[in-house]
């Protein structure tokens, strides 16, 4: 396989809590821990797990909203995340960022013409003239009409904000899309139509791919690969094929039966006992072992390392090699407490 475009190498993102007037100083959050994924020229990696699970997290740590506590984020050979200023901006018109809530991105205040022409300007050097020329070439792009961009994003249903904010992302000719639940504040109809269009523009364009999304049915319709996170770290890695039809681990399991079958007459929602652990305060061993249907006292007294099972298919579980699939309702996992649904 060639080199990666984009390598994320224990990449690790903690938050410290503000601290208490009187009192120990409250442990850090740790959001991302120890994160290892390749992302490959056309590739398209989708990235899940419950809300919370520090997915969001992780994009926004790539794309230097937020910058990593450790780690290397490399591409093409350079580490971005130790980069500043100049040489900071060039690398990162490369990468960009499409952002879960369309409208609150885009500036209230400034008119599609000038969201789209500034990074062109900025980043690209581009004359105001040629900008607004590939401004109007971008918003054909997005199947939206030239003369919308006189308008204010307010002006735009949550759908047609969601092309502006990807024409946005396009206009510095980025070779990378981190794509943070770019369609889970739409309707269903309009998902689909976003979807479409993601497809279309990878390939026409040959990007590149990184999808955020707590729905594992939308990275199945757009995605070749797929990591599963659970509090910070990755659960399970490989093809979409090889994971929707041979899931090694449990968590991976409950999020696959979690989906609704349309040729299903009533869909049963498998639900886990407990909410997602404190991120300040991680469980010992697995970090899921608390909410596991499989878990052992192994599981409660030391982490299971990321292992590659064959044809990339990682798991991070001792059970790896002998999965199950979850256990008819009501779910009995190792902890138990108050249920809550896998995905909202």
């Amino acid at each position: 396989m060639s080199e990666p475009v984009l390598s994320i190498r224990g990449v690790r993102k903690y938050f410290s809590e503000r601290r208490r007037l009187f009192g120990a100083t409250p442990p850090p959050i740790q959001a991302v821990q120890n994160i290892n994924l390749d992302l490959y020229s056309g590739d398209s990696l989708g990235v899940v797990g419950e809300s919370g699970c520090g997915k969001s997290t992780l994009a926004r740590t790539i794309v230097g909203i937020t910058p990593p506590t450790s780690g290397e984020i490399v591409y093409r050979g350079t580490d971005i995340a130790s980069l500043k200023g100049r040489e900071r901006r060039e690398i990162y018109k490369h990468i960009q960022f499409v952002f879960q809530d369309p409208t609150s991105s885009l500036n209230p205040r400034k008119t599609v013409r000038q969201i789209l022409t500034a990074p062109m300007i900025e980043l690209l050097g581009l004359h105001q003239h040629e900008a607004e020329h590939r401004a109007q070439a971008l918003m054909d792009k997005v199947n939206m009409r030239p003369e919308f961009l006189d308008r204010h994003p307010h002006e735009f249903s949550g759908g047609q904000a969601q092309r502006i904010g990807i024409a946005r992302a396009l206009a510095t000719n980025p070779e990378v899309l981190i794509l943070d639940e770019p369609v889970s504040a739409l309707d269903v109809s309009i998902q689909a139509q976003i979807l479409q269009l993601l497809k279309s523009l990878k390939s026409d364009l040959g990007l590149t791919y990184l999808f955020i999304s707590h729905d594992l049915a939308v990275v199945d319709n757009l995605c070749d690969r797929v990591a599963v996170m659970y509090l910070g770290s990755v659960m399970e890695e490989g093809s979409v094929n090889r994971i929707f039809e041979n899931p090694r681990h449990p968590y991976t399991n409950v999020l696959l039966a979690s989906i609704p079958h349309p040729d299903q007459h009533q869909t049963t929602s498998i639900r886990l006992s407990g909410d997602l652990p404190n991120p300040a305060d991680p469980p010992p061993g697995c970090p899921f072992q608390p909410r596991c249907y499989r878990a052992t006292a192994q599981c409660a007294q030391s982490k299971p390392q990321l292992t590659d099972y064959g044809s990339g298919h990682k798991a991070a579980c001792f059970y790896a090699d002998n999965p199950e699939p979850p256990p008819s309702q009501p779910l009995e996992p190792a902890a138990v407490g108050d249920t809550a649904e896998v995905l909202g």
